[in-house]
């Protein structure tokens, strides 16, 4: 491309990722992806291409000195490595960068430059002015929003339609979107504190209102970087009602305007500001949470009669209990132990939180470093005690109820308290999308997909609604629907594995053997040795005939699970599915004594059918006492 014709826009963006062409900085989802030197002056110039051809020859005049030919072809193939590793991306199965031989390379993917967005804001400036500065602030990150959401309420029955209102609104739904972070004294980190705290508290905060439903943080968060306007907005996340607002700091002081508006006619309906001085800026997401949400409360419903609040915790308490929530909120290794040393620090200052000791559950429950036995043993403690301080927080009930169906396999006192959570809060995004994946695994399909339904509906982009949903419809036998999931899973975060756990499962029972072992070693190579996408790749070689390799990969498990927890249901999968059936037995024998939570999918896994008849098998699964299916 000419020099002249390149565009002069700062931002671009394509899938997932935003570039900034003048800094050389590349996000993911807001986040910066560690990538410098030649693998940024590339992808700059492919961005400038959008879509055109970049040939070698045109890379090594402009990036590399004319007299090393030789450095230039080894220094731009491990270039191109490295970008693509950021991108998650892969020469044999392109998604983001195609290469022509001998001749260059090229986009993929449509590219937006939008104009470069406004982040400050003016000091005294009114609510209104706030908002339009919020939605400058916010630039567009999710283009296959939609596409995700279409795909899994097409398969799974759902009609998340736009509601008309006219006159005054009729609200049902309201979505607190992210706060922005907004002038040049934002430190980024403390401030990203406070934007989260107070986001995530009024949400909190709006779920005790009984008549409405409040779209999941999960879902709003979405859109921090968007220029979407609230319409737009409301319309994917089917929200009547939105709230925004922004924090500035000045000097000393941290200053936080919200506003509410009608969000079909994007007219204002109320608006307040709250300042407090900077070093308590936990404690006032804490009261501008409380607050709020009561003047909301009286806006929305203002005959009703007053919600019950809980009593707000002191601000070094609160300020531990929500860094932990945002560390456990990012989902990654580091990020989940430091969720936990932030849960125990607000414990060790007031041991009768609630929260913390609910966030400490959900440590537990998602953690794969210890056995089964002791996580869910600790699970269980703090969901109790967190129900025995607070008895009407829905997250407790959840907790417990995962428990009861995950580790205990006592599937009535399960289902008594996923029922429990739900009554507490219809609209607990996490309560669906387990209580679905119960009623699937009790052979009750129907129920499950209209559970999962309603997780989509309230946390319309949360993958984890995707990923509950490819799950039930795959052990329906629906692998299709499940690979479809997948594939718009890929499509919104290449980076999560979970949708290239779905496609390989459901591309094997499909015949798609070939595309089973690219999704497997993708997901290899986002997570690297991890035992349970080997378990995946080795099935994928056993269909494509590669036997010797998959028996490698599985003896080499075993030797791994001297070492550290592998699941044994899942190596009794794996060694199904190579035709290894005694060996298969043997795996289920030890989950079976050593608790192994997987053993839930043995009721209606398709990957056991081949086992069903076997007496072994059967006995085993009469002593887990599943009902009759659909019961």
């Amino acid at each position: 491309m000419p020099e002249g014709s390149r565009p002069t826009a700062r931002l671009a963006r394509f899938g997932v990722f935003e570039f900034d062409i003048r800094a050389g900085e590349l996000r993911k989802a807001g986040r910066r992806v560690r990538l410098s030197g030649q693998p940024i002056r590339i992808l700059q110039r492919l961005v400038e291409a959008r879509g055109d051809l970049v040939t070698r020859d045109e890379l090594r005049r402009e990036l590399w000195p004319a007299d090393t030919f030789v450095d230039f072809e080894r220094g731009l193939n491990s270039a191109m490595k490295r970008l693509r590793a950021a991108l998650g991306d892969s020469a044999d199965a392109p998604r983001f960068i195609e290469t022509l031989p001998k001749r260059g390379y090229r986009l993929l993917v449509a590219v937006e430059l939008p104009e470069a967005a406004s982040a400050s804001l003016e000091e005294g400036v009114a609510s209104r002015p706030v908002a339009d500065e919020a939605r400058r602030a916010r630039t567009r990150w999710v283009p296959g929003l939609v596409a995700l959401v279409v795909v899994a309420a097409a398969v799974l029955g759902v009609a998340l339609r736009p509601r008309e209102l006219a006159g005054p609104p009729e609200v049902r739904s309201v979505a607190v979107l992210p706060f922005v972070v907004a002038g040049p004294q934002a430190s980024s980190d403390a401030d990203d504190y406070v934007a989260f705290t107070l986001a995530d508290a009024l949400i909190t905060e709006l779920y005790r209102l009984d008549h409405l439903r409040v779209i999941s943080r999960t879902s709003s968060m979405q859109y921090r970087r968007t220029e979407k306007r609230l319409p737009e907005i409301a319309r994917e996340l089917n929200a009547d009602i939105v709230i925004e607002g922004a924090i500035l700091r000045d000097g000393r002081r941290i200053k936080t305007t919200l506003q509410m508006i009608d969000a079909t006619s994007d007219r204002h309906l109320w608006a307040e500001s709250y300042e407090r001085e900077a070093d308590d800026g936990l404690a006032l997401a804490a009261e501008v949470a409380h607050t709020a949400a009561r003047a909301i409360h009286r806006q929305l419903a203002p005959t009703a009669p007053p919600v019950r609040q809980a009593a707000p915790a002191r601000a070094p308490v609160w300020e531990a209990y929500m860094k932990g929530r945002y560390h456990l909120s990012r989902a990654t290794e580091a990020d989940f132990a430091r969720a936990r040393a932030y849960f125990e620090q607000a414990l060790a200052l007031d041991d009768r939180h609630a929260p913390s000791h609910s966030g400490l559950a959900d440590y537990y429950t998602i953690n794969d470093s210890l056995s089964p036995g002791e996580s869910l043993r600790l699970a269980r403690h703090h969901a109790l005690r967190a129900i025995e301080l607070d008895g009407a927080l829905p997250d407790a009930h959840t907790s417990l109820a995962f428990v009861a169906y995950y580790g205990d396999w006592d599937w009535e006192r399960a289902d008594l308290a996923f029922r429990r959570a739900l009554e507490l809060n219809p609209d607990h995004a996490r309560a669906r999308r387990w209580y679905a994946l119960f009623c699937a695994a009790m052979g009750r399909f129907e129920e499950a997909e209209q559970h999962v339904a309603h997780a989509l509906t309230v946390d319309p982009v949360a993958l984890a609604s995707h990923d509950a949903a490819a799950a039930i419809t795959f052990n329906a036998r629906r692998f299709a629907d499940a690979a479809a999931i997948a594939r718009s899973m890929i499509d919104l975060d290449p980076f999560d594995v979970r949708g290239d756990e779905h496609l390989t499962l459901a591309s094997i029972q499909l015949g798609q053997y070939e595309q089973s072992l690219h999704a497997a070693e993708r997901a290899i190579a986002i997570v690297g040795d991890d035992p349970l996408q080997q378990a995946f790749r080795a099935m994928a070689l056993g269909r494509l005939g590669r036997t010797a390799e998959a028996h490698a990969i599985l003896a080499g498990l075993a030797l791994t699970a001297e070492a550290r927890h592998v699941p044994d249901v899942i190596v009794a999968i794996a060694r199904t599915d190579v035709g290894q059936a005694e060996q298969a037995l043997d795996a289920l024998d030890r989950a079976l004594e050593g608790r192994d939570p997987y053993l839930v999918l043995l009721h209606v896994s398709p990957w056991f059918d081949p086992l069903r008849q076997h007496p072994r098998f059967q006995s085993i699964h009469r002593r887990l006492r599943f009902p009759p299916r659909g019961s």
